[in-house]
């Protein structure tokens, strides 16, 4: 995935707690970014910051497990350096493990509500199946 160069540790250089990635087009209103592919695993678009995006909903572009794991030390790097800090390195962390708890239990729960419609609408389609047999 392309994304602006830098943009995973921009917001902690900011001083900012998130695990959030600025997104925007690589050129915007006649201003060309530098940019930098970064591997699909690293980042996972999100509905209301909870669980992956699906069909035409529109999310944010966050890190995934695997993205914070292999940039840890350049976002604390960043964070370090910040002048304005809104926290320490330590609620980072914890921030960091209480976000991808979030994420799993709302995708968990996401997953079952989906599965339920599927359930539903299987069983309109089995209905209308039995109705042609009469």
């Amino acid at each position: 995935m392309k994304i602006i160069k830098d943009g995973i540790t921009s917001t902690a250089a900011e001083g900012r707690i998130s695990l959030q990635i600025p997104q925007t087009n690589v050129s915007f209103r006649g201003m060309v970014y530098e940019t930098e592919e970064i591997p699909d695993e690293w980042v996972i678009k999100l509905h209301n910051r909870r669980y992956p995006t699906t069909g035409n909903e529109t999310g944010y572009l966050f890190l995934t497990e695997a993205g914070w794991k292999a940039n840890k030390d350049k976002i604390r790097e960043a964070f370090a350096t910040a002048k304005f800090k809104r926290g320490s390195w330590n609620e980072f962390e914890q921030h960091v493990l209480d976000h991808f708890k979030r994420v799993e239990k709302s995708t968990r729960r996401r997953v079952s509500f989906l599965l339920k419609k599927v359930g539903a609408l299987q069983d309109t389609l089995f209905l209308e199946e039995r109705e042609w047999m009469l």
